[in-house]
């Protein structure tokens, strides 16, 4: 933690513990996600709905396997983290490697929904 800040020992274990409840939890989402839709891919795979759904479950689910991981890759020596196990190394990969999959969460939810409102507002074709 920042200088600032004067948390108690049971203080810095819950702000440690807590990522790795939410971010089990959400692996574990994203893997149903996932697996349900890989189960039914011949049928599922032919509407954009499940392949977005597909790709954002994916993101997630990388994303929030660092997020689990939560304060074990941060470098040993680090003052006020409890949990701490890994190397600057391993904390930047897990860094990294998270803010990359939200990231293309981001722009692949951006992208979906500008091409969701397109097709919405095309202009029906007169038959003639």
């Amino acid at each position: 933690m920042s200088a600032g800040h004067n948390y108690s020992e049971t203080q810095l274990k819950i702000l440690a513990i807590l990522p790795h409840i939410t971010g089990t939890l959400s692996v574990l989402g994203s893997s149903f996600i996932i697996c349900d839709i890989w189960k039914n891919r011949s049928i599922k795979m032919k509407r954009p709905y499940y392949r977005i759904l597909l790709g954002l479950s994916l993101c997630d689910f990388v994303a929030s396997t660092s997020f689990a991981l939560s304060t074990i890759p941060m470098p040993v020596d680090t003052p006020g983290v409890f949990g701490a196990k890994g190397t600057t190394q391993t904390c930047t990969a897990a860094g990294g490697t998270a803010t990359y999959y939200i990231q293309s969460n981001k722009i692949l939810l951006l992208d979906c929904s500008v091409s969701i409102n397109m097709l919405a507002h095309r202009q029906p074709r007169i038959r003639m």
